[in-house]
């Protein structure tokens, strides 16, 4: 049975439309403060701006997606990354880790936090983001919250992301 153009159409404008507010609709919780952490800092740096914390929400970017009338898309960018393809940063980089503390629970009560690794590599500009993997100690808690399956890698990170984060480090 082949699809008219017209219902081709209609289909492809419902895709559209959910995936722009696909972040909006499948949002499990919002985030409600990122905090950064690492040597090169005199203390943690903590950000609890609305403005910022809505950019990142941690069900956004790889791993999410969705089926709108029996089409699957899947996000290959957003959240704190540049796409899925995975990079090998400089070595020597500071690294600092980005605890996102979400508006939701464990089974005891207890805020979650969903934790990635960022470097910034200042003579190219480009910022870093690593998943924890199977063998780093916040993989459980990150897998039990989404499962990307880009985990235990380096990604390109967002400019959205190093335009937030670059100027604190600083």
């Amino acid at each position: 049975m082949r699809s008219s153009p017209r219902s081709l159409a209609v289909v492809g404008v419902a895709l559209v439309a959910f995936v722009a507010r696909a972040p909006e609709l499948g949002a499990k919780s919002e985030t409600k403060k990122i905090t950064i952490a690492g040597d090169t800092l005199a203390s943690p740096i903590v950000i609890t701006d609305p403005a910022i914390l809505g950019r990142f929400n941690v069900w956004t970017g790889p791993g999410t997606g969705g089926t709108v009338q029996g089409i699957e898309w899947k996000a290959t960018e957003g959240f704190v990354v540049a796409g899925t393809t995975p990079v090998d940063p400089a070595p020597g980089l500071a690294r600092y880790e980005v605890t996102f503390l979400v508006d939701r629970q464990d089974r005891d009560g207890h805020d979650m936090a969903y934790v990635i690794y960022y470097e910034y590599d200042a003579r190219a500009d480009r910022g870093y983001v690593y998943f924890p993997g199977r063998n780093d100690p916040q993989w459980r808690t990150n897998v039990f919250m989404i499962m990307r399956d880009i985990e235990g890698r380096w990604y390109p990170a967002s400019r959205a992301w190093q335009d937030v984060v670059t100027p604190l480090l600083k």
